[in-house]
């Protein structure tokens, strides 16, 4: 007996719920904001999405520390009105 590919039982996957349209949307972290700040001055540039992805993460590991604060305080702000905006729902 030989197991071809429509011998076998087809896997099934476990849907997740669909999300809330009206619920809050979850703020990105710093890292993303940082990144989404890098890749609008990098968009004139004619670069692959994995030459960009290796650059702006090099910028952010030699990001100086201060300038990385404030982006993380930035996210923490948005996390704190994400925080609130989810109990008022």
């Amino acid at each position: 007996s030989t197991d071809t590919p429509s011998n076998q039982p087809k896997r099934k996957y476990r849907r997740h719920p669909k999300s809330d349209k009206h619920a809050p949307i979850k703020p990105p972290s710093a890292y993303i904001m940082f990144s989404n700040n890098a890749r609008a001055q990098l968009r004139d540039q004619n670069m692959s999405f994995a030459t960009i992805a290796k650059f702006v993460g090099d910028q952010w590991k030699n990001l100086s520390h201060e300038e990385k604060q404030s982006y993380e305080r930035t996210a923490m702000q948005a996390k704190d009105e994400y925080i609130s905006a989810l109990e008022r729902y």
